[in-house]
């Protein structure tokens, strides 16, 4: 399993502007942006960790992958005693309630990771940016999203094509650095998400580690490492490995 690293820039200008767009005019066009945005996006989690975290000098920590860690993602309370697990889009949004408690750090996740966090403990919400849009979901409203994912990711018209930017380069430094990075990942594919007149880059991966904690790695690889714009990255299970396999792979281990 690779390393855990916590406190990772993140931005996500599209989904706070969808969001911002469906809190001002609540209809179906702005309610199926905003859930299709939440689905695809990375989000913070902020979690206590009980093991020593390494200060990278960037403002991310790490723990070696050989130490047992227990993750404690944090909750907060409104008047009312309600409990929330609160989800932020972005550092920006996170540094707005970062507390100085000793271990607590970002953890970057999806939503499912919420929605798995709320179906264990029944009795919780989430609420994505306490201290800006401050969206307030309970279990209904985390069912019918996570409902409303599940028939757009069966009905909606998009398509799988070869990516238009060239990866070359990058694939290259895939193969330089990766074996290091994520030694569990198998493969990588990039493929374009094409719904007309719109094309994202995503890249879908192959690990036989936890898959969080790779999407989290190879994002802020890819990053790091210059890759061509893109929005995304999923596990291969999360499209179908048939789907991937149409596609040349960009790395295989």
């Amino acid at each position: 399993m690779a390393d855990v690293i916590f406190n990772r820039p993140l931005e996500n200008e599209d989904l706070e502007a969808t969001l911002d767009a469906y809190e001002k005019d609540v209809n179906p066009e702005t309610e199926h942006d905003f859930i299709a945005m939440l689905g695809a996006a990375s989000l913070l989690a902020p979690v206590q960790v009980d093991a020593e975290l390494t200060d990278n000098g960037d403002g991310t920590f790490v723990i070696d992958s050989e130490v047992t860690a227990q993750l404690n993602y944090q909750v907060i309370q409104n008047s009312k005693g309600e409990v929330f697990f609160p989800a932020f889009t972005s550092t920006e949004e996170y540094n707005k309630w970062s507390t100085e408690a000793e271990g607590v750090v970002a953890l970057t996740v999806s939503l499912e990771t919420y929605a798995a966090l709320m179906s264990a403990n029944s009795d919780t919400g989430l609420v994505i940016n306490a201290y800006g849009q401050n969206v307030v979901m309970n279990q209904d409203n985390m069912n019918y999203v996570m409902a409303t994912l599940t028939q757009m990711r069966e009905q909606d018209p998009i398509t799988l094509e070869d990516p238009v930017d060239d990866q070359t380069e990058f694939a290259a430094k895939l193969a330089e650095g990766m074996g290091e990075v994520l030694p569990d990942l198998q493969t990588v594919w990039a493929i374009d998400l094409v719904r007309a007149p719109e094309r994202a880059l995503i890249y879908v991966i192959h690990t036989d580690g936890e898959l969080e904690e790779a999407k989290a790695q190879f994002f802020a690889f890819a990053q790091m490492a210059g890759a061509p714009a893109f929005t995304n990255v999923l596990g291969v299970q999360e499209i179908g490995y048939p789907r991937a396999a149409a596609f040349a792979p960009i790395y295989t281990k």
